[in-house]
């Protein structure tokens, strides 16, 4: 069986770690043409040893030798931004359907001051009716009420929309 060896380049050494001739007990790392600024402490090379027994009972033993992390190791992990859920339109349905006298699908959707002002015009006819004159704010406020279900798609699509655009 022949086997033919392919010549390297003179001189051509491959990109890695290795020992740093002017300070011992240092790596340094070859790109393949130069040496970088990077330097690590040098690895060991045998097994690593057993520096005291684990203890029998109790937390876990803290690592018994020093091991070299990777030159690019990063500390933590990057964050993962939090966006919240998208909106739907069956649970704003049933906001308005079951809690609509309290403006819940408002304040569902990210409308607060709307909520608000439909709170106050809904209850607030409630309580000027005793009165005679509170008739024409609950009427205001059904109709309101009526134009929010026909239009609750619209505004989940809104809705949606502003927390794409401002996920925080």
């Amino acid at each position: 069986m022949n086997m033919t060896l392919v010549p390297q380049q003179p001189g051509h050494i491959p990109a890695g770690w290795y020992p740093n001739p002017q300070r011992p007990g240092q790596q340094q790392y070859w790109d393949g043409t130069a040496w970088t600024s990077a330097v690590a402490p040098l690895a060991p090379t045998g097994p690593m040893p057993m520096l005291a027994a684990p203890p029998q009972y109790g937390a876990p033993a803290a690592p018994s030798a020093y091991a070299p992390m990777p030159y690019n190791h990063q500390p933590y992990p990057a964050p993962v931004p939090y966006a919240r859920p998208l909106k739907e339109s069956g649970t704003g349905y049933l906001l308005a359907i079951l809690l609509g006298g309290f403006g819940a699908h408002q304040f569902y959707l990210g409308n607060v001051g709307a909520g608000i002002g439909f709170i106050a015009l809904w209850w607030g006819g409630w309580a000027l009716s005793v009165f005679g004159i509170g008739f024409v704010a609950i009427l205001a406020a059904f109709v309101w009420w009526i134009i929010d279900l026909c239009t609750m798609q619209s505004q989940v699509d809104t809705a949606n929309r502003r927390l794409i655009a401002y996920p925080y």
